[in-house]
């Protein structure tokens, strides 16, 4: 995903209703590789979806500037936002 496209919402207790608040910091060492991992897993859950929609392995697609994009085929997938 290219970085301006994303949206960081941060302290909107509205939104994060349980959130143990931010530490000044720690805030970024801390959450960082839980960020890291959570932006994994669901790139991870967007090619198992893509792949099976389009009835392809797994492997053969491709995340990358905000889309998915069957490398066998070049079918792609709208913009992600």
């Amino acid at each position: 995903m290219p970085f301006e496209s994303v949206r960081m919402v941060m302290g909107d207790t509205a939104l994060t209703p349980f959130d143990a608040g931010t530490f000044g910091s720690r805030t970024t060492p801390t959450m960082t590789p839980q960020l890291r991992r959570v932006a994994s897993a669901a790139r991870d859950l967007l090619i198992e979806a893509a792949a099976k929609e389009w009835n392809v392995p797994p492997s053969s697609v491709k995340a990358a500037d905000g889309k998915l994009t069957d490398t066998a085929s070049g079918r792609s997938s709208h913009t992600l936002r």
